[in-house]
């Protein structure tokens, strides 16, 4: 044990290379060699037999690196409900499923839905699936297309059609679909109300980049 102005030092036993030094100026506490000076990425918390359970930390780990770009500050997992609108709207559209769940890892955010319409109201336009957890940020500077999203059931469409696409819409909380409804058509057009009817049922799931 030893001491330096406001900083105290411990190491067991003395002169090995495993410390710890309290600097109270800094409001710190770091790891050290055996006479209580710096020691650096060498020093393990716990190991693979004999692990301390719950860390409660209200900033950020930073891994593999000491820059921004290496900060871990926030992780959680929750539910949402997601809804259909078309033309931006809801109006007469009436909702028999919906249901959401989310995690979030940093700005990373994987989101998994599913929805079910029983009357798809009055409203003529593109249909999106709205209400997702977190916006969607700005990560690809040439398209507001910003991340694909996998359909795993589609039903209640009307007429013939060949492929689905869905995507998650920069600056929204939203993925927007789009249809190929010719086997000869190399473009997609925007799925709108004359596509679907009004049982139109989905399973979604979509991962993506948000703000913050």
């Amino acid at each position: 044990i030893g001491s330096n102005g406001t900083a105290s030092w411990i190491a067991c036993p003395a002169g090995s290379g495993a410390g710890l030094r309290f600097d109270g100026s800094d409001n710190r506490i770091v790891p050290t060699e055996g006479d209580g000076t710096n020691r650096n990425a060498a020093v393990d918390l716990g190991y693979s037999s004999s692990r301390f359970k719950d860390l409660y930390l209200s900033g950020g780990v930073y891994l593999g690196g000491t820059g921004s770009a290496n900060k871990l500050d926030d992780y959680e997992e929750g539910t949402f409900t997601p809804f259909i609108r078309i033309n931006n709207g809801v109006q007469g559209i009436t909702v028999s499923h919906a249901n959401g769940a989310y995690t979030k890892v940093g700005r990373v955010v994987h989101v998994t839905a599913r929805w079910r319409i029983t009357d798809k109201g009055t409203n003529v336009g593109g249909v999106t699936l709205d209400g997702l957890p977190f916006n969607v940020a700005n990560v690809l500077n040439t398209t507001g297309y910003e991340a694909s999203a996998s359909l795993g059931h589609i039903s209640g469409m009307i007429g013939t059609w060949y492929s689905m696409l869905a995507n998650a819409n920069e600056g929204t909380t939203e993925l927007g679909f789009s249809i190929r409804v010719s086997a000869t058509a190399s473009d997609y057009t925007n799925l709108t109300n004359t596509h679907i009817a009004d049982t139109f049922d989905g399973r979604i799931s979509c991962t993506y980049i948000t703000d913050a």
